[in-house]
């Protein structure tokens, strides 16, 4: 009798408990309706391409690469452990704008000639369709940021910045409107610390103290922005190996332009026209840095610390105009209704699992991004629940208080936190029909066959970190638990 009463006072307090958390919640809710954090505020999205959570000291680094950058997430929102959806630029910028997977919007390759659907939600559109008057500065005419497969809606004004002092005018477009009551999106994405990671200075950077005896940037100065030597007999067998290798898999569906390509190549005589004839092509400088790439000497330790010295300089120098972007904003009435968010769309990779630069693995030296918002009104907090770039757009829709219809493959980062939702982030690689999906605690690899996901490694980064003890043969339980959050 006694061991049942306290059985039933036990449930009792779990019905209280569980009653108290849907009061909250309701309460939550209807508060956020009547009183929305950040209604009509402006926004300003700012990607730092290439940007690896790893090389910041507020995400566990040595090295003080970016103390302004810091100072600003540790005085605001700052997610600790927030992941891109892919290992390079146009799946992930995909993913930032829509809230859902590559496997989902489909846009996975620069040469698919394929428009992102009416169909999939896009950010710029959705904030236009509100009100917002919507403003990118991107580099125009990079196949990997397409303007006419991908941003072609909802967009007012796309101005290229092939310098990042274009920002600025940007911001003074933003303090405009703002003037005027007109709300306004602003976009502003660099390639600052994007490989060449060629110095803004000859003398000394910051972690490399003698430029001029550089092995790795006379190569690049040399082979990659020098045009006497972009058609050299070098790069022309190089890049009709490297064409002959991508048409069988990335290049299939624009035959129309590889094949003459080739064609040329094949022919002596006619490849001494080869570069007259295709020089400005988007294409072509893809592979011109592929070339100069793969006459660097990357297998050494040496070099890799080089490459890394390098890198780290130019988020310094990044940090450093960040500075400028932070303190416009802060020192202005913008403070008071402008919602700053601060990602990246993938990290790099210096030779911790067998590769330079990005786009060849998942391993959280190239998909783990820092994550930093400013919201007016919410207290800094520091964040360890897992996020991804998908989650973004809900997060943003739900500040501003924006009601739409679209399904989301991301979730209401604040709304988790507050009621401490667990969830699994997601890092795909179309191409390869493969991803990792990951938890708390575990992070999986997998790769679909037959329409069936498999697991292929298994991790656990809260007591391996940087991914070297694969676990999957002692953990089938949780991998097919993992596997479950697989989106068809």
């Amino acid at each position: 009798m006694q061991h049942t009463q306290k059985r039933f006072f036990l449930k009792g307090i779990v019905f209280f408990v569980l009653l108290g958390v849907f009061a909250l919640f309701i309460f939550y809710v209807s508060n956020r309706a009547k009183h929305p954090i950040c209604k009509d505020c402006n926004v300003i999205l700012i990607s730092l391409d290439t940007l690896s959570a790893n090389h910041l000291p507020c995400y566990g680094y040595d090295r003080n690469t970016a103390p302004n950058l810091c100072k600003f997430g540790e005085e605001n929102i700052l997610f600790e452990n927030a992941f891109s959806n892919a290992s390079w630029t146009l799946p992930s910028h995909v993913s930032l704008f829509t809230g859902l997977y590559p496997s989902q919007h489909k846009m996975i390759d620069w040469n698919n000639k394929q428009n992102l659907p009416r169909s999939v939600p896009f950010l710029p559109e959705i904030l236009q369709n509100n009100g917002y008057k919507t403003y990118f500065y991107m580099l125009v005419g990079d196949p990997t940021l397409p303007i006419d497969l991908v941003y072609y809606r909802g967009i007012n004004e796309i101005t290229n910045t092939s310098k990042e002092s274009d920002w600025s005018k940007g911001l003074q477009h933003l303090r405009s409107n703002n003037n005027v009551g007109q709300k306004t999106f602003l976009f502003l994405h660099t390639y600052w610390v994007h490989d060449p990671y060629i110095p803004t200075t000859d003398k000394e950077s910051a972690y490399v103290k003698d430029l001029n005896n550089s092995s790795y940037l006379k190569i690049y100065k040399e082979h990659y922005f020098s045009g006497t030597n972009k058609c050299s007999s070098g790069f022309l067998v190089y890049l009709k190996k490297a064409l002959e290798e991508d048409m069988e898999t990335i290049l299939k569906n624009d035959t129309a332009v590889y094949k003459p390509m080739l064609s040329m190549l094949s022919d002596k005589n006619r490849s001494k026209q080869f570069c007259n004839t295709y020089e400005d092509s988007d294409y072509l400088t893809l592979y011109y840095r592929g070339y100069t790439r793969s006459m660097v000497n990357t297998g050494g330790p040496k070099m890799m610390s080089h490459l890394k010295d390098l890198y780290d300089s130019k988020i310094v120098e990044l940090d450093e105009y960040l500075k400028e972007v932070f303190a416009y904003v802060q020192n202005s009435e913008l403070k008071k209704n402008t919602i700053i968010i601060i990602t990246s769309d993938h990290g790099e990779e210096f030779g911790e699992h067998g590769s330079w630069a990005h786009g060849t693995n998942l391993f959280d030296t190239s998909i783990k991004v820092p994550l930093i918002m400013y919201v007016p009104g919410l207290k800094n907090k520091k964040i360890a629940q897992v996020a991804e770039s998908v989650d973004v757009v809900p997060t943003l829709l739900s500040l501003l208080n924006i009601k739409n219809s679209y399904t989301f493959a991301g979730s209401d980062l604040l709304m988790n936190t507050l009621f401490r939702t667990t969830k699994c982030a997601i890092s795909q690689e179309q191409r390869e029909n493969s991803g990792v999906i990951r938890n708390s605690e575990w992070k999986l690899f997998y790769k679909i066959e037959n329409n069936k996901a498999i697991g292929v490694k298994l991790f656990n980064y809260k007591k391996d970190s940087q991914e070297k003890n694969n676990v999957i043969f002692e953990n089938d339980a949780i991998v097919e638990k993992l596997l479950k959050n697989i989106p068809k």
